[in-house]
């Protein structure tokens, strides 16, 4: 076989396991108890076999009064409680196997029987919180992108107010109503996820507002390729945005996505709160908010 044929064989084992997990459940439990009975008819369990010679000792002199012990030091001197191997042997487990032998006459037979269905059990627990633990982790939303409408007016103005403080946002001393702007949203189902509009002028495609109210699910990268798809459309050679100095994270967020600082413009937040009173004082971890700083991509 090639290896391309054992690639392509490969990648179609992995995903018939991903998609049908309670079948391979299934599957690897009929064989692992297929080959304990294989094993118990072919070696009957004794006292002296396997394992056995640990535990059922164990068991029996727990459900004789002997104790909690694996011997007995009338019988053997050395068998004194710094050599007792008890602590090898998990309580639970053992009173579990105890129960089992009264109630089976001391059956070897049966508690074997018991043994390879703990161990089955063990093996469907892990196999359940694997799989919770992966749908946990491994579970990220469908995300869906829509070009805004006039019918989304509203909600996007009322977004607008609980992210930016007013219906309007101001940069460079220019007014903008974002409801009323182009722009892109993203929708986890019904869930309104993120938010991004844009102005066009000239060649250049100016990003308003972006906001991502999920994060790590990649939104903002989204709403980012929206927009410069947009921009292309219109024939736009610039795409670019104003931030604060004190948002860190949107600095770091554009320069990761391919933005360069196109301008510094200081002290000019002092002039965007005349036309715009709520823009607060203080920003991010408690950096005052003075500058604007340009961002730009030329497309």
């Amino acid at each position: 076989m090639s290896p391309v044929n054992k690639l392509r064989l490969f990648k179609t084992l992995v995903s018939f396991i991903d998609t049908h997990p309670t079948a391979i459940l299934v599957l690897i439990i009929c064989l692992a108890l297929a080959l304990n009975i294989a094993i118990i008819i072919n070696q009957p369990p004794a006292v002296g076999s396997g394992e056995t010679n640990h535990w059922w000792p164990l068991i029996l002199n727990l459900i004789r009064g002997r104790g909690y012990a694996m011997c007995e030091p009338e019988y053997f001197p050395f068998c004194g409680l710094s050599n007792q191997l008890t602590a090898s042997r998990e309580p639970v487990p053992v009173f579990i196997f105890a129960v089992v032998a009264l109630l089976t006459g001391q059956s070897l037979l049966a508690a074997s029987a018991i043994e390879v269905g703990c161990y089955l059990g063990i093996l469907l627990m892990i196999f359940l919180l694997t799989r919770n633990l992966a749908n946990t982790m491994e579970k990220t939303p469908d995300l869906d992108i829509y070009p805004l409408t006039s019918a989304d007016r509203d909600w996007v103005r009322r977004k607008i107010i609980e992210s930016w403080g007013a219906e309007i946002v101001v940069v460079h001393e220019t007014v903008y109503r974002p409801a009323e702007l182009p722009g892109f949203v993203v929708k986890s189902g019904e869930e309104i996820a993120g938010l991004l509009t844009y102005y066009i002028q000239a060649e250049a495609c100016e990003i308003v507002t972006l906001d991502a109210w999920r994060e790590g699910l990649g939104i903002g990268t989204a709403l980012i390729e929206a927009v410069k798809q947009a921009a292309g459309r219109e024939k736009c050679r610039r795409l670019w945005l104003v931030t604060t100095n004190d948002n860190l994270p949107a600095l770091r967020f554009y320069q990761q996505r391919g933005f360069v600082i196109a301008a510094i413009h200081v002290n000019a937040i002092e002039k965007d709160r005349r036309l715009k009173p709520e823009i607060p004082l203080i920003g991010l971890d408690g950096i005052p908010i003075r500058d604007e700083i340009e961002l730009e991509m030329m497309l």
